[in-house]
């Protein structure tokens, strides 16, 4: 297929994540990053509070000291489990 010619996938609309040939059959993604397609209180699995899981262990004492512990949560994406799994789809085809 040359550059010129359009792909069953853009005659047909499908593939708009793509966008035409860059190079030697390489094509350029265009598509948000996953933290743009973050929405507060979207979340694709929901995990138990700590203070549940350590009660649930007995002891209740946390197995790393507190030196090594981080002070607040992680800022990560809030998407589906759905939008989850395309990302990760669309990682491994690159």
């Amino acid at each position: 297929m040359s550059v010129t010619e359009p792909s069953r996938s853009d005659a047909s609309g499908r593939g708009a994540a793509f966008s035409g040939a860059v190079g030697a059959g390489e094509l350029m993604v265009v598509e948000p990053l996953i933290f743009e397609r973050s929405r507060a209180e979207r979340r694709a699995v929901r995990f138990p509070s700590a203070s549940d899981v350590a009660r649930r262990a007995g002891d209740g004492q946390p197995e790393l000291p507190a030196s090594v512990r981080r002070a607040n949560a992680p800022r990560l994406p809030e998407v589906s489990e759905l939008d989850l799994l395309r990302h990760f789809n669309r990682l491994a085809h690159l």
